[in-house]
Order: C-alpha cells, then sequence, then structure tokens
C-alpha cells in the first residue's frame, strides 16, 4: 500500500551553522535549550542532514513520499535578518530536494517570525517561486502564542492559497523546569501542541478561515484524552468562537505519531478517521519506529479504505 509521510524532518547544513552562531552567546532558557538539542540531537544523527539516508530508510519501510519540514527551532530569531536568511535557506534546500526526488518528497515552508512582513513575503516565494506544498509553524514562537494579533493575517493569506499548515512543537513554555530527565520532548512538546491548538481555536482562526488546513501533531495526545475537560465552558466568557470547541477540534487533521496503541482506542472514538494522516517523526525517532506505526495501524480494526486513508488518501488531498 502507499504510504505517505506528513511529519518528518531534514536539517540543511547552512542551517544548522547559521543556528550555532546565533545561539554560541545565547545564555537564556531558550538558548540553553537550543545549544543542549545541536550537542545531543542535530549533529549527532547523521540522518538529520543525509537525504540518501532518508531514501534508504524510506525504501526499508514502505514509504513512497516524506513531506519535509524543519524541527526546533525552526527560523524564530530575534535578528530579522538572521531570521529571513534562515528561512532561505530552509526553503531552498527543500525546494531543491523536492525537484531532484518529485516522487519521493513534498517540502513545507518555514517563516521568519516574529517579523511579519518577511514573513508573507517568504511564503510569496516559497510557495509561488519555489513551489512548496504548505507551511510548517512552530507551537509558539520563541515564547509568543501563535494567536498573537499581529499573526492574524498570515492565517487569512494561508486561508486564502487555501495550503496546509503542520503544526510542530517548539521550545515549551515552562523549558526551565523540564531541562532534566528529557523531560521537554516527553511531556513539554505535547502540551506546547495542546496550548497553541486551543489558544488558535479560541482566538476564532479556524471560524474565521474555513479552507485552512491545520494538522496537530501526535494524534493530538492531550487534546483527545482530556477532551471532557477542554469541552467544559470557560468560566470567564472568553473565547471568538460561536459553536462548541469540539466542533472545530473535530475539522483538524492528526497525524499519527503515537506508538500507544490505547491512545488509539480514544482517538477513534473522539475524531474522525478521515482526518488521521501518517506520520513518523523521522529522524528523531528511534530506529523501527516507522515500521512499529505502520503495524500498529495495520493492526487496527478499520477497513482497507479506511487505513488507505491514513496512509496516503487523505494527504494526497493534503499536499497536492
Amino acid at each position: 500500500m502507499r504510504i505517505v509521510d506528513v511529519h518528518s524532518h531534514f536539517y540543511p547544513r547552512d542551517y544548522l551553522t547559521l543556528l550555532r552562531r546565533i545561539v554560541e552567546n545565547d545564555g537564556s532558557v531558550w538558548g540553553s535549550a537550543v545549544q543542549r538539542l545541536l550537542a545531543t540531537r542535530l549533529t549527532v544523527n547523521p540522518r538529520m542532514v543525509d537525504i540518501g539516508a532518508h531514501l534508504d530508510d524510506m525504501d526499508r519501510a514502505g514509504v513512497e513520499v516524506q513531506v519535509l519540514s524543519l524541527s526546533i527551532p525552526h527560523v524564530y530569531f530575534d535578528d530579522e535578518a538572521d531570521a529571513v536568511e534562515a528561512a532561505r535557506i530552509v526553503n531552498d534546500t527543500l525546494a531543491d530536494l523536492c525537484a531532484r526526488h518529485p516522487t519521493r518528497f513534498k517540502g513545507l515552508a518555514v517563516l521568519p517570525l516574529p517579523h511579519f512582513g518577511a514573513a508573507l513575503k517568504e511564503l510569496d516565494r516559497a510557495i509561488d517561486t519555489l513551489g512548496l506544498h504548505g507551511v510548517t509553524l512552530g507551537g509558539n514562537v520563541k515564547g509568543r502564542p501563535l494567536d498573537d494579533e499581529r499573526f492574524l493575517p498570515l492565517y487569512q493569506e494561508i486561508n486564502r492559497r487555501r495550503l496546509t499548515i503542520h503544526l510542530h512543537p517548539m521550545i515549551p513554555p515552562g523549558q526551565e523546569e523540564m531541562g532534566d530527565y528529557g523531560l521537554a520532548p516527553a511531556l513539554g512538546y505535547l502540551i506546547d501542541t495542546a496550548l497553541a491548538t486551543l489558544r488558535l481555536v479560541y482566538r476564532g482562526v479556524f471560524e474565521e478561515n474555513p479552507d485552512l488546513k491545520f494538522i496537530v501533531p501526535h494524534l493530538g495526545t492531550f487534546l483527545v484524552s482530556a477532551w471532557d475537560r477542554i469541552q467544559s465552558p470557560r468560566p470567564d466568557g472568553t473565547g471568538h468562537i460561536d459553536q462548541p470547541l469540539s466542533v472545530y477540534l473535530r475539522r483538524l487533521y492528526y497525524d499519527s505519531v503515537n506508538l500507544h496503541a490505547p491512545t488509539w482506542d480514544c482517538a477513534l472514538k473522539t475524531i474522525d478517521l478521515g482526518h488521521v494522516v501518517f506520520g513518523s517523526d523521522y529522524p528523531f525517532v528511534a530506529e523501527g519506529s516507522t515500521e512499529r506505526g505502520i503495524a500498529l495501524i495495520n493492526g487496527l480494526d478499520i477497513t482497507g479504505a479506511q487505513r488507505e486513508q491514513i496512509f496516503h488518501g487523505t494527504a494526497d488531498t493534503l499536499f497536492r
């Protein structure tokens, strides 16, 4: 069966060089977290920068297409020139990979936020000139929430273009409490995802932009497991939505990066199966995790047609 992996990552070497320079003397919580990522993950795993390794592992697992995106920390830098340079490096590299391997890769544009004007210009260039296939958006922009009023016109433009956004966690709020024991990736990233999604829903971003396609990573772990609690009315009456929260959450899409089978039981009773898309989080995952994810989906009590939707059918409509 054809498999499209919507959640896979690639780091251009020139981007990592620039990132090292930017964070070299940054002693902030954010800077220290990025330095730790560079030292322990990004520079020690050759698959982060080697597209040949991607192709080998895709063939081994039976994955036909990877939708490539940058992962943490995106190009969210205080200096606009640094952010723009980083975004251009990443987007140019992904476009080149897609051009060289058009049947194996699609690419998601990264945008130089919080610099809104520059982000709109890079969106135009990435989609209209480079031909990238959608947008990746971090769960926060160096602590700025995604429902910041300055970012709202960006969603309007992405909606106008009928593009798909793949959300990905960033350095999470509360990082200072999660630096030890690997708690940030184990817990903090999931918190960042849930916070970002709920803030966008309550701000009315999905109500005001009905053509916006939005993928929540990790099967929406905290969202589906806390479904009853987050549906409770807000005691302060805040929010900019006219319908129950669940209406908007069910409009979103959810990637399959979650290998805990009981979470799938919860998810399949909560969200529309047609809104689940296959993802692996390659190459951050342990060896064999992509195959485990495929096996888990193959073992679900669903129809063959539903399985095809997860593995490629829905992704084919989101990333044309």
